[in-house]
């Protein structure tokens, strides 16, 4: 995977209770960085900690996730090895269970029992409705564009800042990626995103 950049990211969150559904609650993880990442969850159900991962969330999208209601959760996310500088990595104090490929895991068990490494995972407020990963730039709204621009640069185009604003530089660039890739010239940020991920590998 390479050198995980030695630098902790930030989380934001909106403590709202989530919408209820019987004894499940709705929790959405969003991606407010403008890098594709990975991330696992782990929640406590029936009093044993699961852990599940992975989930590739685009820069400026959500994911939904259905938890048991109040139970506590915890998130580890990391960049994709598809970026400049290393991989970045999302993370607190927490060790769970965690794998390098996808994977299952009653976490409540030794890790090792179940041939899984571990991730220090971070807490989240189980009454939490949204959780957003973010970078010190905090991008918020503007994460797909700067998402892709970091994508256009690690692909190789002539980007020279990554700041979340669609100027004409970065639109012109959009353009020519859209030519290259041979996509059409109204296709969303997010498609030409998901085409950028192979060139930028």
């Amino acid at each position: 995977l390479g050198i995980a950049a030695a630098l902790t990211f930030n989380v934001s969150a909106q403590d709202v209770p989530a919408p209820v559904i019987g004894d499940t609650q709705g929790w959405e993880v969003c991606n407010e960085t403008s890098f594709v990442l990975r991330f696992a969850s782990a929640f406590v159900r029936s009093a044993r900690m699961q852990t599940a991962g992975w989930t590739t969330i685009n820069p400026g999208i959500c994911t939904q996730l259905d938890t048991p209601r109040d139970s506590p959760r915890f998130l580890f996310a990391e960049s994709l090895p598809i970026h400049r500088g290393g991989i970045r990595e999302w993370n607190g104090t927490v060790e769970l269970c965690a794998d390098e490929s996808d994977f299952v895991s009653d976490a409540t068990d030794n890790c090792r029992l179940s041939n899984l490494g571990t991730r220090d995972y971070f807490a989240v407020n189980p009454k939490e409705r949204r959780t957003a990963l973010i970078e010190p730039s905090g991008f918020g709204a503007k994460a797909e564009t700067a998402g892709l621009q970091r994508l256009l640069r690690d692909a190789g185009y002539n980007v020279t800042r990554v700041d979340g604003l669609a100027g004409r530089r970065t639109s012109s660039t959009i353009r020519e990626a859209k030519s290259d890739l041979e996509l059409d010239r109204d296709a969303t940020e997010q498609a030409l995103i998901d085409a950028l991920i192979p060139v930028a590998v």
